[in-house]
């Protein structure tokens, strides 16, 4: 254990804190055994928002309650949606957000959003390897499906 904070500097990086002692790197990971990730979306529209993704996208519910739901996207990770009006955490009325979701077939899960009326733009090839293909929710925040290019 370092003597003074002069001996020792402590970085933070994703997932890792580095402790490094006068000569000396010692690594120690922070997040191990990992077991879900959830993302909570704070909502100003909190009921249009959970028909958008009970109904529209058919999530399942695994929680809920007067002002937060929570949908399965995969066994590992989940959504949730809060009302702002109970919480200490605003909106951010979709800014700065993307929800990323892999599909295995790109055009019929279009072909899907398209026929719910809910505006996908026209699928792209990107340069990453990918196409993709977006729509917004009613509280503004970006959805990008894709799907990996065949090599």
């Amino acid at each position: 254990m370092p003597k003074t904070s002069q001996e020792s500097t402590v970085k933070r990086g994703l997932g890792r804190a580095m402790s490094q002692p006068t000569g000396k790197n010692e690594i120690t990971p922070i997040c191990t055994g990992l077991k879900s990730v959830n993302t909570i979306l704070y909502c100003a529209k909190w009921e249009e928002t959970i028909r958008f993704y009970k109904d529209l996208l058919c999530l399942p519910v695994i929680f809920s309650t007067d002002w937060f739901v929570e949908f399965e996207l995969t066994d590992t990770t989940r959504l949730s949606i809060a009302d702002q009006r109970q919480t200490t955490i605003k909106s951010a009325g979709g800014g700065g957000i993307t929800l990323t979701l892999e599909v295995n077939d790109i055009h019929t899960v279009w072909e899907k959003v398209f026929k719910a009326e809910l505006k996908p733009s026209d699928i792209k090839a990107h340069n990453w390897n990918a196409y993709t293909f977006h729509i917004f929710d009613p509280e503004g925040h970006r959805l990008e499906f894709w799907q990996p290019q065949k090599r």
